[in-house]
């Protein structure tokens, strides 16, 4: 006899729960580049636009013990990773005597 999926609590042989499937591709699934209007043959042809609108959304890769410990400063000083950065990058400009992020 087989173990129940504790999952589910047992119920799937009573026909209430099943088990979830996973989920086909979907046929309209698109690159990033694709969700920001980027066409394939712009994307070919080299010509892809960088930084067209007003704000421009930044990628930071830390190890997970950085963040934990980046992170934990941001809760006790009661602010957002994201406003935590913001203020380093103000520093950075500060110490090269540039004026702060506009925002």
């Amino acid at each position: 006899m087989s173990k129940p999926n504790t999952l589910l609590g047992g119920f799937e042989s009573l026909g209430v729960v099943q088990a979830p499937q996973p989920a086909a591709p979907a046929s309209n699934d698109v690159t990033t580049s694709e969700r920001h209007d980027v066409t394939a043959s712009q994307r070919q042809a080299g010509k892809r636009k960088r930084a067209e609108g007003g704000t421009v959304a930044l990628s930071l890769r830390l190890s997970k013990r950085d963040w934990v410990r980046l992170h934990e400063v941001a809760l006790h000083d009661a602010v957002s990773l994201t406003e935590l950065m913001r203020r380093g990058l103000d520093r950075v400009l500060a110490d090269k005597g540039l004026p702060p992020l506009e925002s």
